[in-house]
C-alpha cells in the first residue's frame, strides 16, 4: 500500500465528513430561520411605535394632574406618565405574538422530529438534518419564550421534548 495514497484517502474522508456535517448544521440553521419567517408571515411582531407614537408626548413640561390628564396622560404622584396606557396595550399585543410564535415554533419542531423518525431507516442524512433542526428549534423556543410560558406549558414542552428525544435516541442508536 502506498503511504501517499493512503494519506490522501484519509484527507478525502475527513474532508467529506466535514462537508457532510457542515451541510447538516447549515441546513438546520436555515430551518430555524425559515421558522422565524413563517412566524413573521403568520403573526407579525407588534411595533412599540404603533401603540405609543412619539407624537403623544406633549412639547411642554407637565407639572399638574389636571394638565397631565388633559394631555391624555396618567398622573402618578409626582409625574405625568404619558405612556402607561399605550404600553399596556403594546405588552398585551406582544404576549399574543409570543404565544403565536411559540406555538408555531413548537409545531414545526415536532414536525421536524417526526420527519427525523420517519427517515431514520430510509435516509440517514435527512434524518440527521430533521432531528438537529427540530432540536435547535426546540431550544430556540425554550430560550426565547420561556419567561412568557406558564409553568404547565413549560412542563408539557420539556416533557414532550424529552420523550421525543429519548425515542429518537433509541431508534437511532440501536446498534
Amino acid at each position: 500500500m502506498n503511504p501517499e495514497t493512503n494519506g490522501h484517502n484519509i484527507v478525502e474522508k475527513v474532508g467529506a465528513k466535514f462537508i457532510r456535517y457542515a451541510l447538516i448544521i447549515g441546513i438546520a440553521i436555515l430551518f430555524v430561520l425559515f421558522a422565524n419567517l413563517v412566524a413573521q408571515a403568520v403573526s407579525p411582531e407588534p411595533k412599540y411605535e404603533d401603540f405609543c407614537p412619539n407624537t403623544m408626548r406633549p412639547a411642554k413640561i407637565v407639572e399638574t394632574q389636571e394638565s397631565c390628564v388633559a394631555d391624555g396622560g396618567i398622573w402618578d404622584g409626582n409625574y405625568c406618565d404619558m405612556y402607561r396606557a399605550c404600553s399596556a396595550a403594546y405588552q398585551s399585543a406582544q404576549e399574543g405574538y409570543d404565544n403565536n410564535t411559540s406555538t408555531i415554533f413548537l409545531g414545526m419542531s415536532v414536525l421536524l422530529l417526526v420527519l427525523g423518525t420517519v427517515f431514520v431507516n430510509r435516509n440517514n442524512l435527512y434524518s440527521s438534518i430533521f432531528v438537529l433542526s427540530g432540536v435547535i428549534l426546540l431550544l430556540v423556543t425554550m430560550m426565547r419564550f420561556w419567561s412568557a410560558m406558564h409553568n404547565i406549558l413549560q412542563l408539557i414542552l420539556v416533557g414532550i421534548s424529552l420523550l421525543a428525544l429519548l425515542y429518537l435516541a433509541q431508534k437511532r442508536l440501536k446498534e
